[in-house]
């Protein structure tokens, strides 16, 4: 036996489920390319006879669905026409209540109308006749066009306002009613944390040098969903601290790595950023000598311990007397 349209049948053992509002019939064959007559009747599991009133109607046109009480099982007696040895029976229900829907997504990705662009949604749907399937129907324009989706799924893209709109589908294609949208701006951005120093710095041979102890603040921003209240900052590979920003100071000579980041209230996170600097305790060494040349000469040749990476300038001074003249600085 076969019944047919496939699209509007969905056998769940023991019990094939029909849509209310597409007519099937009854094509039996012994092979695919002889088919028989067949003949039916219904009957209600209890026995009493539905259709037809006596004996078997002939299964000629597609009028099955037609002949069964909606929303509940009916047994449907087949067999080769005249034929009562090869009678068979199939429990039927004719499904004509769809499904409702229900779009959800992880709440801690949701701010102030922003979605993460990776959150994930999932689409919910429960019916009590032929079940439902694995998808069910997406429109992510306020229901004018809908596409098939498997849960969970997730928006992708960003900087774009989507109106979600969800329509649960049946196994046997019962279509249900549009849900109220649900309207997103997506934002797939992390923020951005700034480093800036509070004492002076100076830059030599590309690394950053300061006097210790040395003060820095943060500040992090977002176009999107807004930064959450805590930044991420740790020294040198230690315990990551959080707080709301403002100033730091970092004590103790010798070279420091920072790290540090933040994320925004949709949960989109920022990748840490660095930022090494050497802190120098104290002036730095005079130098170690200074070489004797003619009284004629208007130059100097001097040598200092200290290397030039750790010192901003040199001045120059003449002593005369106790008198000091500042002659330049390098």
């Amino acid at each position: 036996l076969v019944l047919e349209p496939g699209t509007s049948i969905y056998p769940k053992p023991p019990t094939v489920y029909l849509r209310g509002d597409v007519p099937v019939k009854l094509v039996g064959t012994v092979d695919p390319a002889l088919p028989v007559a067949v003949e039916y009747r219904i009957v209600r599991p209890g026995g009493a006879v539905v259709y037809p009133d006596a004996g078997f109607q002939p299964a000629t046109t597609p009028v099955v669905v037609g002949e069964l009480e909606a929303d509940q099982a009916d047994i449907l007696v087949f067999r080769i026409a005249n034929e009562s040895s090869t009678e068979r029976t199939a429990t039927l229900f004719k499904d004509t209540i769809p499904p409702s829907a229900l779009l959800s997504v992880d709440l801690s990705r949701v701010s102030g109308g922003f979605v993460a662009a990776d959150a994930p949604f999932t689409i919910g749907a429960a019916d009590a006749g032929s079940g439902v399937p694995n998808w069910q129907a997406l429109s992510e324009n306020g229901g004018v066009t809908f596409t098939t989706r498997l849960s969970p799924f997730t928006l992708g893209g960003s900087g774009r306002l989507v109106s979600l709109v969800v329509k649960g589908y049946d196994n046997v294609r019962n279509e249900g009613a549009p849900s109220s949208p649900q309207t997103y701006s997506v934002d797939a951005t992390a923020p951005t944390t700034t480093l800036t120093p509070a004492s002076p710095v100076t830059d030599s041979g590309g690394q950053h040098f300061a006097a210790e102890p040395w003060s820095f603040s943060l500040q992090a921003s977002d176009a999107g969903a807004g930064v959450k209240g805590a930044l991420t900052v740790a020294l040198d590979g230690g315990v990551a601290l959080t707080s709301d920003g403002g100033t730091f100071t970092i004590q103790g000579a010798g070279t420091h790595a920072l790290a540090f980041s933040s994320a925004d209230n949709v949960g989109n996170h920022e990748a840490a950023k660095t930022y090494t600097i050497t802190l120098v305790a104290g002036p730095p060494q005079p130098p170690t000598g200074v070489a004797a040349l003619p009284a004629s000469s208007t130059s100097v040749r001097t040598t200092w311990n200290s290397g030039p990476a750790t010192i901003k300038s040199y001045h120059v001074l003449r002593l005369d007397g106790a008198t000091e003249t500042e002659l330049g600085v390098v």
